[in-house]
């Protein structure tokens, strides 16, 4: 395998760990055996349907099949672009046509020919990957393309901030077609880590005492939420990471004199995710900053602005 590839990390955790848990969602909880089986399903499905480097786009809710899908098109080398699923018709079909997408997918269409191959090649770094659309928040979304490299160094820095190792679990409540909850999907598959999935609407309390979560990302409204329903964190919670947008000093001072292990951070979509973040048991002071520059990634001031690479 040379350093401009990888191999896949569901292959690579099924033949590992095949009973170890990949992904879970209430209805029920999927090995890295079931993950991969699926994930080939799906990469058979888009090899049939599509030549490689097609760019496709896919408006769909968080559900296992969605993560397949993700999970697949690195395989495939297709360029998948996720649409948010509240846009309306028209503007889904605007923006298909700015990104010269050629098919706007279905997922429940999408079934795998009769006989399916168990594909183990290696995955290109510099290939592209997907296509994330910007919030919009100071204008029109704006689209983000992305390689697999990309994305592998943000997973990794994070990896490496917060020691995510096997058998963690992190809490997928954001949407996938949101950076943040995409990377998510990133970090699990590269560090065996198993992806949360809680149904739609589930209080976050709920799905952090259910499954047992040790990593969430959230929002300020979620952890507000949090706080309201549970005084202390229990025991195997060690990373909150909070982001979307600036969280109000008050809340962060509640959540950290309570005991709970809150970090803050920046990151933006153009950097596949989180670019800066506070480390563990961090002072108030630092707590309202974004933190320190994650590993895999370079900032500097120039011209009094704030510039990224990775």
């Amino acid at each position: 395998m040379s350093a401009a590839t990888i191999p896949c990390p569901v292959r690579r955790w099924a033949d590992a760990t095949p009973d170890a848990p990949a992904l879970r969602a209430p209805e029920r909880t999927w090995t890295w055996t079931d993950l991969d089986r699926r994930v080939t399903e799906m990469e058979a499905a888009l090899r049939a349907r599509c030549a490689p480097g097609s760019r496709l786009a896919v408006q769909a809710p968080n559900s296992p099949a969605l993560v397949a899908l993700v999970l697949a098109a690195l395989r495939t080398g297709h360029v998948l672009a996720l649409l948010s699923t509240r846009w309306p018709e028209a503007g889904v079909q605007d923006q298909l046509a700015r990104i010269g997408c050629e098919e706007l997918l279905d997922l429940a269409e999408l079934r795998p020919p009769s006989s399916t191959a168990h594909r183990s090649l290696p995955i290109p770094l510099r290939r592209s990957a997907t296509i994330i659309f910007t919030s919009g928040s100071t204008g029109d979304p704006k689209a983000a393309l992305h390689t697999v490299g990309n994305h592998l160094a943000s997973a990794r820095g994070m990896i490496e901030a917060v020691a995510l190792k096997a058998g963690d679990r992190w809490l997928l409540d954001l949407p996938l077609y949101h950076v943040g909850g995409l990377a998510i999907a990133y970090r699990c598959a590269l560090a065996g880590a198993t992806i949360v999935l809680p149904a739609p609407r589930t209080p976050t309390t709920e799905a952090v005492q259910r499954f047992e979560v040790t990593h969430a990302s959230l929002v300020a409204t979620q952890l507000y939420r949090l706080l309201q329903a549970e005084a202390t964190p229990p025991a195997w919670l060690r990373v909150i990471l909070l982001g979307g947008s600036a969280i109000p000093s008050g809340l962060l001072n509640d959540a950290q004199a309570r005991g709970w292990p809150v970090h803050t951070s920046y990151g933006l979509t153009e950097m596949a995710s989180t670019v800066t973040m506070t480390p563990a048991a961090a002072s108030r002071a630092a707590l309202a900053t974004s933190g320190r520059v994650l590993p895999h990634r370079e900032l500097a001031i120039r011209d009094g602005e704030i510039v990224v690479r990775g």
